[in-house]
């Protein structure tokens, strides 16, 4: 995985390299919680997917710049 690191951030962008390791580390995260509920509690519990869907839509909405049009049809402008 160093190495991989390595390959692409001097080969190609250093931010592509790090966006990987970042969707790496939050994928390991999000499969550690579900495999806490359902791998050794036993729990089915679908929320925490949708908590996990939540953050994501909350991420893209906040990295996206808003649209004039946006804001006038909501009734702001």
């Amino acid at each position: 995985m160093v190495l991989l690191f390595l390959f692409v951030g001097f080969l190609q962008s250093w931010s592509i390299s790090f966006s990987i390791l970042n969707m790496c580390i939050i994928s390991a995260i999000m499969s550690m919680g579900i495999n806490m509920q359902w791998g050794y509690a036993g729990i089915f519990n679908v929320g925490i997917m949708g908590f996990t869907a939540l953050g994501g839509l909350a991420a893209v909405l906040v990295s996206h710049a808003p649209i004039a049009e946006a804001w006038s049809a909501g009734g702001l402008g």
